[in-house]
């Protein structure tokens, strides 16, 4: 019998998601250190000034939640989705354009990190990016080592809401929770 996985992720947010889900503008939350390229139809102050030698501008999500765009200043981003966060700006730009057309896309996921470790074959921190079933989670660890044994663990700080398993339960410290073992 080959030893206990030992796979422990620590998970910010529900990272679980059903198959067939538009993860990016849908589901995935922007948070604090993503970065995002926002661009705006006939808008040269988001669009790197136009013509052939345009250079894309990415804006970093501050640790407060806020980015810096042009025209528009300070705003929250983070806690939206790329949908909400389009629309938010949207609105902001309607003091210079009638109907502003927005696109935001996420250029780095920084997160939403998730600590896997145990008998995988790069264990480690890792960035989610969008909603991950578990078995996408062990993919990007690159699988299980040949002698991993048949448990997993999940937990997660208990701030970011219990894990969504019939079996989950609080730790002795209130701090965590997970799966029952069986």
């Amino acid at each position: 019998m080959g030893a206990v996985i030992g796979l422990f992720l620590l998970l910010a947010v529900s990272a679980f998601s059903q198959p067939g889900e538009q993860v990016e503008r849908k589901t995935y939350i922007l948070g604090p250190d993503d970065q995002v390229t926002v661009r705006v139809l006939d808008l040269e102050e988001f669009n790197g000034g136009g013509g052939a030698n345009t250079k894309e501008f990415a804006y970093r999500i501050d640790l407060r939640g806020m980015v810096n765009l042009p025209m528009i200043g300070r705003m929250k981003a983070a806690g939206q989705t790329v949908e909400q966060l389009e629309a938010a700006v949207a609105e902001r730009l309607k003091e210079y354009l009638k109907t502003p057309s927005v696109t935001v896309a996420v250029v780095e996921y920084k997160s939403q990190p998730i600590s896997v470790i145990g008998q995988v074959t790069t264990p480690g921190v890792h960035q989610l990016q969008g909603r991950k079933t578990l078995l996408e989670v062990i993919s990007v660890v690159g699988g299980l080592k040949p002698d991993a044994g048949h448990q997993i663990k999940i937990t997660r700080k208990i701030e970011y809401g219990a894990i969504p398993l019939a079996s989950a339960k609080t730790d002795p410290t209130g701090r965590t929770l997970w799966p029952r073992s069986a």
